[in-house]
C-alpha cells in the first residue's frame, strides 16, 4: 500500500506462454485482415498517416512469432504505440489540414485579385445604372451605407481573429457560435447569393432588351410597355445568360477572376463617363422632344376627331396648359439639386403624388412608392461586402487580404454612389429623374444620356456589370453551401460537400444553379429585390451580433486584430438591420426569425 493512495495494488497475472502466443497471433492476424478488407471493399484512398497505420498493423501480425513472452504481463499499455480503431476511422470522415493538402489545390489569390475586385464588381451592380437615380431625393441611402461600412468593420473583426478556411462569412459565425447556429445563418446566406445571381442576371436583360437590343425577338409588342409579356421575356433571356454563367464557374475561380478585372474596367469606365457627361451638359445639348403641333405625338394623346361633330375634341389639361420646352438634362445647379431634394412619394399609376394619370399617354407609376419600400429596391446594390469573406479558402493570405480589401472596397463604392447621388440629382430634371424606364425619351435608358462620349458606353458597362456581378454570386453561393456540407449539420447536404481534384464544389454549383433559375421565375427585379434583403439583412444582423457578444462577455478565443473595431459599432449595426427588415416586410421579417 502506498502512503498516498487507500487501494492495494493487484498483483500481476500471467497466463502460459503458449495460450499468450496464441491470442495475441489470431488478435493481430484479424485485426489486419479486417482493416485491409475495410479499405478494399469501400475503394478508399490511403492518405500517408493511414498507410502507416495500416502497415505497423502488418508489422504487428509478422512479430508476433518472434516476441519473447517470459514474464508478459497480461494487462500491458500501449496506447503509445499502437493507434486506435476511433482514430483510423476518422482519418477517413473528417480530413484535417495535413490531408486537405494532399488532395486538393488552393487559387492563392491576393488582396487585389481575391478580395478588393469581386467585391467592388459586387457591389457595383444593376441598381446602379437602372434605379439609382430614380431613388434619387428619398431618404435612406445614407442609413444603408453606414449599416453595411459597420458590418464591414465586424467582419474584420472576425476575419483577423482565428484560422479563416472555405465558407468567409458562415465559417466566422459557426466556430464562434457553434456549427448548428451557423448552419442556420449560413443556410439564409447561402440562399442570399444564389438569388442576388438571378436579380443581376434579370437587371441584364432588362438592360439588353429595353436598350440595348429592342428589336430582339420577344413576346408582345417592341413599342409598348407591357409588364406580363416584359416578364416572360425576361425569364428567357435569364435562363440562357444563366446557363453561360454556369458554364464559365464550372471551369473553376481562376477562370472567373480572369474575367473580373475586364468587367470591372467596363464599369470604371462607365462611371468615368458618366462623371465627364454630368460636367460637360448644358442646356444647350440636352434632348428636346417636346411639341405640342397638331398630330404629333402629345397631340395625339390628348386629342380626338370627331365624325359626328366633324371636330377635334381635345382635353381640357390640353387646352389650358402651354408646353414649355425644358432641357431634361441642362448641367449640374445648385437649384435643381435643391429641387430633388423634397421627397416625391406616389400611388400605383400616378402621374405626379395624388394625380393619377394615363399610362398611354403619360408617364405614370407602376409600383406604390414609400421610404420603406425604395429602401428594399436598393439595398441590394450594396450588399457585396461579403464577397471576398466567401472566396477566404482561396485566398493566399486571409488574415491580411479580408480587412483590407473589404474596407478598401467598401470606402471605393461609397464614395461612388454618393458622388452619383450628386450628379444625378444636381444635373436631371425632377420629372426626368422619376421616369424609370425613360418612356418620355423614346425609351432609352435616362442615365445612358449622360455618357460621354457616347450612350452605348453607359449601356455595355452596365450590361457587363451585371454579368459580373451575377458572376462573383454564382461563383461564392456553392462554396457557402460546400462549407456548411463539410460539417455534416444538415445530413442531407453531405453531397454538396464533395469537390473535383482542383477544389471546385461542382455538386454545389448544380442545385446553386437551380435555385437562381427558380428566383428568376419571379420576374423583375423590382419584386426580387425585396427577397434578396431578408435573407442579407439576417446574415448581418447575427455577424454584428457575434462580434458584440464575444467582446462583452470576454471570450478568451476572441481576439481580433483590427484596430478600428468596437462592440458598440456590431450592436448598431445589429439593430438597424433589424429596425429596416420590420419596416420593409414586418411579416417576412417575423416568419425568418421563427
Amino acid at each position: 500500500m502506498s502512503a498516498n493512495d487507500n487501494t492495494v495494488a493487484e498483483p500481476k497475472l500471467h497466463l502460459p506462454e503458449k495460450r499468450i502466443k496464441s491470442r495475441l497471433k489470431s488478435a493481430a492476424d484479424a485485426s489486419s485482415q479486417k482493416f485491409t478488407a475495410f479499405v478494399s471493399e469501400e475503394n478508399l484512398p490511403l492518405n500517408p498517416e493511414q498507410q502507416q497505420h495500416l502497415e505497423h498493423l502488418e508489422k504487428l501480425s509478422s512479430r508476433q512469432s518472434s516476441m519473447q513472452m517470459h514474464g508478459l504481463p497480461l494487462y500491458e499499455d500501449d496506447a503509445s504505440s499502437m493507434p486506435t480503431i476511433a482514430a483510423y476511422l476518422r482519418s477517413f470522415t473528417l480530413p484535417g489540414p495535413k490531408e486537405t493538402e494532399f488532395d486538393t489545390k488552393h487559387a492563392n489569390l491576393g488582396t487585389l485579385i481575391g478580395v478588393y475586385l469581386p467585391t467592388v464588381q459586387h457591389i457595383l451592380g444593376v441598381q446602379m445604372f437602372l434605379r439609382l437615380f430614380w431613388i434619387v431625393g428619398i431618404a435612406g441611402i445614407a442609413e444603408s451605407f453606414g449599416m453595411t461600412f459597420l458590418t464591414s468593420i465586424s467582419v474584420s473583426a472576425i476575419a483577423t481573429n482565428g484560422v479563416i478556411e472555405s465558407g468567409g462569412a458562415y465559417f466566422m459565425i459557426s466556430r464562434n457560435l457553434g456549427p448548428e447556429f451557423g448552419g442556420a445563418i449560413g443556410i439564409l446566406y447561402y440562399f442570399a447569393n444564389a438569388v442576388a445571381t438571378s436579380m443581376y442576371l434579370v437587371g441584364g436583360v432588362e438592360i439588353l432588351l429595353m436598350y440595348l437590343a429592342p428589336s430582339l425577338p420577344r413576346f408582345g409588342s417592341a413599342t409598348e410597355f407591357n409588364e406580363v409579356d416584359m416578364f416572360n421575356n425576361f425569364r428567357v433571356y435569364a435562363t440562357a445568360l444563366l446557363l453561360i454563367e454556369f458554364c464559365i464557374v464550372a471551369l473553376g475561380v481562376k477562370f472567373v477572376q480572369f474575367f473580373a478585372p475586364i468587367s470591372l474596367a467596363c464599369v470604371v469606365i462607365s462611371i468615368f463617363s458618366v462623371y465627364i457627361g454630368a460636367f460637360l451638359s448644358s442646356a444647350e445639348s440636352s434632348p428636346h422632344w417636346c411639341s405640342k403641333a397638331e398630330n404629333g405625338s402629345i397631340w395625339s394623346s390628348y386629342c380626338t376627331y370627331d365624325n359626328d361633330l366633324s371636330q377635334v375634341i381635345c382635353d381640357d389639361y390640353f387646352n389650358q396648359s402651354d408646353v414649355t420646352v425644358v432641357p431634361g438634362i441642362p448641367g449640374f445647379s445648385n437649384t435643381l439639386l435643391w429641387e430633388n431634394m423634397a421627397q416625391n412619394y406616389m400611388n400605383y399609376g400616378d402621374v405626379t403624388p395624388n394625380s393619377p394619370g394615363n399610362h398611354r399617354r403619360e408617364v405614370t407609376q407602376d409600383l406604390t412608392t414609400s421610404f420603406f419600400i425604395l429602401l428594399a429596391i436598393f439595398y441590394p446594390s450594396v450588399t457585396g461586402i461579403f464577397t471576398g469573406a466567401n472566396m477566404s479558402g482561396d485566398l493566399k493570405n486571409p488574415h491580411k487580404s479580408l480587412p483590407i480589401g473589404t474596407i478598401a472596397a467598401q470606402i471605393t463604392t461609397s464614395f461612388i454612389y454618393l458622388s452619383l447621388v450628386l450628379i444625378f440629382g444636381g444635373t436631371m430634371h425632377g420629372a426626368l429623374l422619376r421616369d424609370k424606364y425613360g418612356e418620355s425619351l423614346r425609351g432609352d435608358m435616362v442615365v445612358a444620356l449622360m455618357g460621354w462620349p457616347s450612350k452605348w458606353v453607359i449601356l455595355i458597362g452596365s450590361f457587363t456589370s451585371t454579368f459580373g456581378a451575377a458572376l462573383q454570386c454564382l461563383c461564392s453561393a456553392p462554396r457557402l453551401l460546400q462549407s456548411i456540407a463539410k460539417d455534416d449539420v444538415i445530413p442531407f447536404l453531405r453531397i454538396f460537400g464533395r469537390v473535383t481534384r482542383y477544389n471546385e464544389p461542382f455538386n454545389a454549383l448544380l442545385i446553386t444553379t437551380a435555385v437562381a433559375e427558380g428566383a428568376i421565375l419571379i420576374g423583375g427585379i423590382d419584386y426580387i429585390a425585396p427577397v434578396v434583403d431578408f435573407f442579407f439583412l439576417m446574415c448581418y444582423c447575427f455577424v454584428n451580433l457575434v462580434c458584440a457578444m464575444q467582446t462583452l462577455m470576454n471570450a478568451p478565443n476572441w481576439r481580433p486584430r483590427y484596430q478600428l473595431y468596437h462592440w458598440s459599432l456590431s450592436l448598431l449595426g445589429a439593430l438597424l438591420c433589424l429596425f429596416i427588415m420590420f419596416a420593409t416586410h414586418w411579416y417576412y421579417a417575423i416568419v425568418q426569425l421563427v
